[in-house]
C-alpha cells in the first residue's frame, strides 16, 4: 500500500493489513450478524443474521435482513445503532464479498438484538449532525473518523482520529496537544449522529514500527467525504 502527498510530507508507504481474513469462509457461523455493505453507497449500514450456509456449488449464505425498531423520521436512510429485529419472510442470498464483519449485537429478545458503539471500535459519524435534518439528508454530510474510549447506557465518548500523512487508510489518536478538544460526549439521544462501524485493525510493532498504534481501515467502509484533519 502506498500513500500518496499533494503536500511534499513524508508519506508512509506500507504493505497494508489483509481485511480478507476478517471475513473468510471458516468465519462465519449461523445465528451471527453482520453488517453487509448497501446497494445505495457500498458503506457497511445493512445487518442481516446468518441463517445457512451453503458450500456445496460454491459459498453462498442465506441471510435475514435486520430491520430498526426505533421509530426514525425518514426510513430511506438505515439506523446504524439502537434496537433491532430480524425481519420475517424469505431470506436472501449473498456472496461472501457483500460482507464487511461480524457485528457485536446484544441480545434482548426472541429475534430482536442491539447495536450500539462498543470501546475499542472505530465508527465514522456525522461531523454536522442536526436532529432536525432527515436521515437520508444526513447521510450525504461529511464525516468524522473515531474511536469509542468510553461506553455506558447514557452516553458514548469518542475521540477523533487523525489520518496518517498521504494516507486514505490510516488514522491515528490525536497528540496530548489536541486531545482535549478531539473528545466528544455523544448522548443516546443523539446517536442517529453514528453512520457506521469501520472494520479496523490497530498495529502493534509485529510487521513494520512505522505502523505502531496506528489504525487501518478497510477502504470499503471509509466514506468518501470523510474530513481529513491535518
Amino acid at each position: 500500500m502506498k500513500g500518496r502527498s499533494s503536500s511534499g510530507c513524508k508519506v508512509i508507504e506500507v504493505d497494508g493489513y489483509d481485511f480478507r481474513k476478517e471475513k473468510s469462509e471458516d468465519k462465519f457461523r449461523s445465528g451471527q450478524i453482520w453488517a453487509v455493505h448497501s446497494d445505495k453507497d457500498g458503506l457497511p449500514r445493512n445487518y442481516v443474521q446468518v441463517k445457512k450456509i451453503e458450500t456445496e456449488t460454491g459459498f453462498r449464505l442465506h441471510v435475514a435482513m435486520l430491520e430498526t425498531c426505533t421509530l426514525q423520521k425518514d426510513r430511506r436512510q438505515p439506523a446504524s445503532c439502537g434496537t433491532f429485529r430480524v425481519k420475517n419472510g424469505n431470506s436472501k442470498v449473498l456472496l461472501i464479498n457483500a460482507f464487511s464483519h461480524k457485528v457485536k449485537a446484544k441480545s434482548t429478545g426472541r429475534n430482536t438484538y442491539e447495536i450500539f458503539p462498543r470501546k475499542g471500535e472505530i465508527w465514522a459519524v456525522y461531523k454536522s449532525w442536526n436532529s432536525e435534518v432527515s436521515c437520508s439528508d444526513q447521510g450525504t454530510g461529511e464525516c468524522d473518523i473515531v474511536e469509542v474510549i468510553e461506553d455506558n447506557s447514557r452516553s458514548v465518548k469518542v475521540v477523533v482520529l487523525m489520518p496518517g500523512k498521504g494516507q486514505d487508510t490510516l488514522y491515528m489518536s490525536p497528540t496530548s496537544k489536541r486531545l482535549k478538544s478531539s473528545i466528544m460526549d455523544i448522548p443516546r439521544t443523539e446517536f442517529a449522529r453514528f453512520s457506521h462501524q469501520c472494520l479496523a485493525h490497530k498495529h502493534a510493532e509485529e510487521n513494520d514500527s512505522r505502523l505502531r498504534g496506528y489504525w487501518q481501515l478497510d477502504p470499503p467502509s471509509i466514506p468518501g467525504n470523510v474530513i481529513l484533519v491535518e
